[in-house]
């Protein structure tokens, strides 16, 4: 459980970290679980950021407990990111395997995905952040206000602004 602790820290950091790990714990893993997909990636993805709070534990101990969490949120959701481009091929690889083994069909179901991922990457972060959120994994636009520590509103809004961006984008 607090595997991720080295002798290199001071007696009073190991103790404030593990019990910031032992608070959060629960709500990161199953954040990362779904972005990623599975609970070994998930636990890795928490495992590695505080791996990394190790090397600069002043910076989070200073927060508030809101700004903590909204931080250990973000960090998760990088290492997430990370852990997902190492897994997934470049789209022009997956274009060629699809053109090499698939039918014509799906090689444009495929190309229409690509051309998503791109207009979808073309879009501000947090924006990227809620469709794939909502669309993709499901979450109510209640659960990822709280992530986000915006209104459910705000959330909504911004949904519809990245949604309307993304079908201009496809349109032209």
């Amino acid at each position: 459980m607090r595997t991720w602790f080295s002798h290199r820290e001071k007696p009073e950091n190991k103790e404030i970290l593990g019990q910031i790990y032992q608070d959060q714990l629960l709500f990161l893993r199953r954040f990362a679980c779904r972005l990623l997909g599975n609970q070994e990636d998930a636990e890795d993805a928490v495992q590695d950021v505080f791996l990394k709070l190790i090397g600069n534990p002043d910076r989070i101990m200073r927060m508030s407990e809101e700004e903590r969490k909204a931080y250990l949120i973000i960090c998760v959701r990088n290492q997430a990111k990370t852990i997902l481009r190492r897994r997934n091929l470049s789209p022009e690889l997956e274009w060629e395997e699809a053109r090499m083994s698939h039918s014509h069909r799906e090689i444009n179901q495929i190309e229409d995905i690509l051309s998503i991922k791109d207009a979808l990457a073309k879009l501000p972060e947090q924006q990227q952040d809620i469709l794939i959120l909502h669309y993709h994994w499901g979450l109510s636009f209640r659960e990822i206000a709280e992530l986000l520590d915006k209104s459910v509103e705000a959330v909504r809004k911004m949904e519809y602004r990245a949604r309307s961006v993304l079908q201009e984008k496809m349109d032209g």
